[in-house]
């Protein structure tokens, strides 16, 4: 990404708390999905036999894969159970104190 457009989005989501908000949730979230996403092709894994293995349908695997949604943690753990790891969920101090 060129400096100047992410100079810019800086600047839009310190400006906006709501668009702030949202874009941290996106990248958390495509952070997640995209560790599982590498973790079932390094295991050469389909969508299909992850899902098959996991109990859900090819489309969770999917969905979960494409970050348009939040999965349920339950459901973050069963795949991660199923490709040899477990989830560690860790809370921290936010960096920008909230008004």
């Amino acid at each position: 990404m060129a400096r100047n457009a992410r100079a810019h989005i800086e600047d839009v989501v310190a400006a906006d708390p709501e668009i702030g908000a949202e874009y941290e949730a996106l990248r958390l979230r495509r952070a997640v999905v995209g560790q599982l996403r590498d973790l079932r092709q390094r295991k050469h894994w389909t969508q299909q036999q992850l899902a098959d293995a996991v109990g859900v349908p090819r489309s969770a695997i999917a969905r979960l894969e494409s970050a348009g949604h939040s999965p349920r943690l339950e459901t973050l753990h069963a795949v991660a159970r199923e490709l040899g790891y477990e989830v560690d969920v860790r809370l921290k101090r936010r960096r920008i104190p909230v008004a």
